[in-house]
């Protein structure tokens, strides 16, 4: 979810992705020597179509569960799911490629620490996507939250019981953040960093977490949450304080959607 802001509903359609985290994920291949590397615009392009295809791949696999029935549409932990699935093909993908740079590096930074980066950028990516949603609103372009979103969370309010509102706090607020935390910062930030392309991976794994969301009247503050959410990745070597920066934006967000202020997206 992109945060608090003063948003209005909009049509596009939820993509809802999203995948799983740990301190230290998988999908880190074997390491080469730095003169048998790729060179750097082509370990770019790499990294980024190997996340295209693990995105591309789940879902046509979910596309072909939904029509068959198995998987229902529209839902939260099924996107969630989708996004889980195209960080482990991203993930698979990857193991199979030699390394720029050999995975070690700094030891993580201490449990404290880590707590307090997650704190920091989870207040940053409050703050921010509020003040960008009044800057936005302010020059006509008001992000407007998903309609998918909108419409669950209102026939949740209507006639949800216990149990469907377990499972949608628990997909928004938990699975969703694991998801896309894994592959973004866990996959994609943390490889292209590990290239030496710091810069190219606040920049890459910000834009395509913001596109995959499908709302473009809010893929600035999705930009915006992406490079939250990297940050405390980039300073304390750790994929925890990510997800529970992730987890804390979505469950203000839902807790104000609940309390029926309008926002914006997932």
């Amino acid at each position: 979810m992109s945060g608090p802001g003063r948003y209005q509903p909009h049509p596009p359609r939820a993509s809802g992705a999203a995948a799983l985290a740990g301190s230290h994920p998988p999908g880190h291949g074997r390491s080469v020597p730095a003169g048998d590397a790729p060179p750097p615009a082509a370990r770019l392009a790499r990294e980024l179509l190997l996340a295209v295809v693990g995105l591309a791949v789940a879902e046509v696999t979910f596309a072909v569960l939904v029509g068959a029935g198995v998987v229902p549409n529209g839902s939260m932990t099924a996107g969630a799911l989708r996004t889980m699935a195209a960080a482990a093909v991203y993930a698979l993908l990857a193991r199979a490629l030699p390394e720029a740079v050999p995975a070690a590096g700094e030891p993580p930074a201490s449990a404290r620490r880590a707590a307090a980066a997650a704190a920091l950028a989870g207040a940053a990516a409050l703050a921010g996507s509020y003040g960008l949603g009044l800057v936005l609103e302010a020059a006509g372009l008001a992000p407007r939250e998903q309609a998918a979103v909108l419409e669950l969370v209102e026939r949740l309010r209507a006639t949800g019981g216990p149990l469907d509102h377990l499972a949608f706090v628990t997909a928004t607020c938990v699975l969703a953040p694991v998801a896309e935390e894994w592959l973004f910062r866990g996959l994609l930030f943390r490889r292209l960093r590990a290239a030496g392309a710091l810069p190219w991976a606040y920049a890459l794994s910000s834009l395509l977490f913001a596109a995959i969301h499908q709302n473009p009247s809010g893929f600035v503050i999705y930009t915006w949450l992406g490079l939250c959410f990297a940050w405390p990745v980039a300073h304390t070597g750790r994929f925890a304080p990510a997800v529970a920066a992730h987890a804390t934006n979505n469950a203000v967000v839902v807790a104000l959607l609940y309390a029926g202020v309008a926002l914006t997206a997932q």
